[in-house]
């Protein structure tokens, strides 16, 4: 179908038909648009916008497209919720099955399940699936459900039930056993524990804190028990039924475990009656008891009496002895010896028990204690020992070892003559030392000591022992020294000097270490010299006519020769704070006042970085200068610089060569060579607070930028001189963030190219603001003002106040391009100024005011 083409300057309410359509359009001047006239009646039938009643089915085009999540189109209904397909549509019914199904579904978000099981089953068997996990907020598993019934958990189990007992129930098979096992991971899992219907076993021992053990019998009694102390209760027999010969009692977990055993009729009335220890038996049998047998008692080991009143109790006849019998009896049951000795009472034998008084010998002539130094049957070696006992404590100790080829004291060898002696045969040599190595070899031509030695008395003295002129060396300590490494070698040696010059004790060790001990020829011919870590005191500095501290050349002949006082460098490898080295009045450091006792420092950075100088706190006095290289001092530069005068003064050689501080007048040019660098070339300076008003530099040097630069808020101010020289107008003001132009008459720009603005233009006269741009463009005239010549811009309300704002104005033709409208077929001339053009809309006639 062709475009349909409006008539070109249609009046108003003038009529056009499209043919195509049969719609009439009708052309409204106001609001200047063409509008529906008539609609033309279809050429077939149809249903009207208002609605109406089909009266056949309505059939799709064929070549209708199947719609889908992009095209529009036909859709077919589907009943049911298998269909997965993208272009059809649902039917109510399976929208509603849908709905059913998902209210009766548990959300992701949690629910309650009301009136049924919750089912979790495995798709075959082996496979990986049919679990149900519980994960925490970071997606880890902490309880698992396998399909075998087995669960893993990482929590703790906890029933909070009100029932008394927590039943865990294995049943379903004879021998039904619950295990307990723990491990590092699943496949290294050790048993710990089984539960079946007859027994309990655990394969790890079995402990109890806080509680104790205990085994009752059907009525409750508790027949075996132990407490957390360790006691072990039994309330019946205790048998030792196990198929080994040898049965025990063992006891140990500390030093000195005794094994005791108690009989009484009750817990809280018992009697002591055998300790069984590590070093013996004690039997505490009470008076009327005894050990009796009608067999020999036969004991493996020692047997020690260790309380008060007891002992081996003989019951013979007056004025006997007692005879221990110590029979030797060998594998065959023979005796091999027999009554070797015996042990005595006192003779009176009296009914009071007394102690072991003596041992008896009384055979005539030698008596022997006889001791095998090995015996040939058992290969073991034989010692008497003596034994003593401490009253305090009734502990017993050895004192005193007898043995075939040695006598060992165990206590103190206390010798209780006037003037004891230990003594040796002549010519031979007492060792004292351990098994293995000598420490002290005595005797009359040596005393030597083999091992380290420590001398802790308050005054230990070696007295060397000779005559005081002998002149010769008599006291040798043996070393190694650089030039000879044998044990011959002496280390330090004294020497008895001649008349009463006194000893000289010589040193040839090392001298190079930090606490070597120094010697003359170390301290002033070693190559390093004197190494003092404490500073240097020289006493009585006044004494010494040839000075305190000298300073002396090897040969002061030679020519040029250089002796070098050094001190080393310290602070930052970038040369700042260096080490200083202070001259000061004083002895302490504490006392040097910093302004008052400091003569000068020698400051010294570190390395080779920076540069030594020498800083002078006090005055330094030289004398007056003689030659260009001398020091000048202060009255010479002040007699010199009086010299001059305030008028240049009476010296011809320096008149007219200087400008003098109180001002004067330069006839050339003043050159200052700062450029290229960040310094000042000219700057002005407050005298009240020694502030800057005034920097000039040119940091970029020349074919840069010079920059002026006004300090602490100083503006700049550019003032000229009328050409009297007695007006002055201040043409420009420079501040920190406004500048302003002052010109009487004219500022003129020569700029080739235009001006270009980042913010407003303002033309203002005093108070009022006569001409202004804004930063968005837009223009403003003065308030109020009416243009009177033909260049003069016209602002808005002037033209407003011109041109009709709507089409019921009187003035002529509106702003908006309509013209004034009326009603009547022909207009109220005395409404309209002459020259209005007024449009009739009852006669569709424009009129022009005469």
């Amino acid at each position: 179908m062709a475009s349909f083409v409006f008539p070109n300057n249609p009046t108003d309410d003038q009529l056009v038909v499209n043919s195509d359509t049969g719609l009439t359009y009708r052309w409204l001047a106001n609001p200047g648009k063409w509008i529906i006239q008539t609609i033309a009646e279809p050429t077939v039938d149809a249903l009207p916008l208002t609605g109406g009643v089909m009266m056949g089915p309505i059939t799709f085009w064929s070549e209708q497209a199947t719609g889908t999540d992009t095209t529009a189109g036909i859709l077919q209904l589907v009943d049911g919720t298998v269909d997965n397909s993208a272009t059809k549509a649902a039917s109510a019914a399976s929208v509603k099955t849908t709905y059913d199904l998902a209210s009766n579904a548990l959300s992701n978000t949690g629910g309650t399940i009301i009136g049924g099981n919750l089912v979790i089953k495995q798709s075959a068997e082996g496979a990986q699936d049919g679990r149900l996990y519980i994960k925490d907020w970071e997606n880890n598993t902490n309880f698992t459900v396998f399909p075998t019934g087995a669960q893993d958990l990482k929590g703790a189990i906890t029933n909070t039930s009100a029932d008394q007992t927590f039943k865990i129930r294995a049943h379903g098979k004879a021998g039904k056993t619950i295990e307990f096992l723990t491990g590092a991971n699943s496949s290294a899992l050790q048993s710990l524990c089984t539960f079946n219907e007859s027994a309990i076993e655990a394969t790890v021992p079995f402990h109890t804190k806080g509680e104790g053990i205990s085994v009752q019998s059907s009525g409750g009694t508790t027949m075996v028990g132990m407490d957390t102390l360790g006691n072990v209760t039994a309330g019946g027999m205790i048998k030792l039924s196990n198929s080994q010969t040898v049965k025990q009692f063992q006891t140990y977990g500390a030093s000195g475990n005794n094994l005791v055993f108690y009989v009484g009729p009750t817990y809280d009335n018992l009697t002591r009656v055998v300790d069984f220890a590590e070093n013996g038996i004690d039997v505490s049998v009470p008076v009327g008891g005894g050990i009796s047998g009608n067999d020999p008692l036969q004991i493996g080991s020692s047997v020690n009496f260790t309380t008060d009143n007891s002992g081996i109790t003989y019951s013979g006849g007056m004025s006997t002895s007692f005879t221990l019998d110590t029979s030797i009896v060998n594998s065959s049951g023979g005796t091999v010896t027999s009554t070797p000795f015996a042990l005595e009472i006192d003779d009176n034998a009296t009914a009071t028990p007394t102690f072991l008084s003596r041992i008896a010998f009384k055979q005539s002539g030698t008596q022997f204690m006889l001791l095998s130094g090995a015996d040939a049957g058992h290969n073991e070696s034989k010692s008497l020992v003596f034994v003593g006992m401490a009253n305090s404590t009734n502990s017993l100790s050895y004192t005193l070892g007898l043995e075939y080829e040695r006598i060992q004291a165990y206590q103190e060898v206390f010798l209780s003559n006037s003037n004891p002696h230990v003594s040796i045969n002549n010519n031979k040599t007492l060792t004292i030392g351990d098994q293995v190595n000598p420490f002290i070899l005595l005797s009359a031509s040596q005393f030597t000591v083999s091992s380290p030695s420590n001398f802790n008395g308050e005054t230990i003295t070696f007295n060397r022992n000779c005559g005081d002129s002998t002149n010769t060396t008599n006291f040798y300590i043996k070393g190694f020294t650089s030039s000879s490494q044998t044990s011959t070698t002496n280390l330090l040696t004294i020497k008895r000097s001649s008349g009463t010059s006194g000893d000289s004790i010589y040193y040839y060790g090392r001298t190079s270490e930090t606490y070597n001990i120094q010697t003359l020829d170390s301290i002033t011919n070693g190559s390093t010299g004197l190494t003092l870590q404490t500073g240097l005191t020289i006493t009585n500095a006044e004494v010494p006519t040839n000075g305190a501290l000298r300073f002396k050349l090897q040969d002061s002949n030679q020519d040029n020769k250089r002796a070098y006082i050094l001190f080393q460098g310290g602070g930052r490898m970038d040369g700042t704070r260096g080490a200083e080295y202070i001259f000061g009045r004083d002895t302490n450091t504490g006392n040097v006042h910093p302004d008052n006792d400091i003569w000068f420092k020698l400051l010294a950075p570190y390395g080779s970085y920076g540069t030594p100088s020498t800083e002078f706190v006090q005055p330094v006095s030289v004398p007056t200068a003689t030659n260009a290289a001398h020091a000048t001092n202060k009255g010479d530069v002040e007699n010199l610089i009086s010299s001059l005068g305030e008028n240049v003064g009476s010296n011809p050689e320096y008149t007219g060569v200087f400008v003098k501080k109180a001002g004067d007048t330069m006839a050339g040019h003043l050159y200052v060579k700062t450029g290229g660098e960040q310094k000042n070339a000219f700057a002005i300076l407050d005298s009240s607070d020694s502030k800057y008003s005034l920097n000039i530099w040119c940091p970029g040097g020349s074919g840069s930028q010079i920059k002026y630069v006004g300090r602490y808020g100083t503006d700049h101010w550019f003032s000229n001189y009328h050409s009297e020289d007695s007006l002055v107008n201040n043409t420009a003001k420079f501040g920190y963030g406004n500048y302003h132009f002052y010109a009487s008459d004219l500022v003129q720009y020569d700029a080739t190219d235009a001006h270009y603005f980042k913010g407003g233009i303002y033309v203002n006269s005093g108070a009022y603001e006569n001409f202004r741009v804004a930063i968005d463009g837009t223009m403003y005239g003065r308030e109020g003002m009416v243009p009177t010549i033909d260049r003069a811009i016209a602002n808005k309300k002037y033209v407003d106040d011109r041109t009709p704002d709507a089409t019921s104005a009187v003035k002529g033709i509106s702003k908006k391009g309509a013209a004034c409208t009326t009603t009547n077929s022909i207009p109220v001339s005395t409404e309209y100024d002459t020259g209005t053009i007024v449009w009739s809309s009852a006669s569709k006639t424009l009129f022009v005011k005469g």
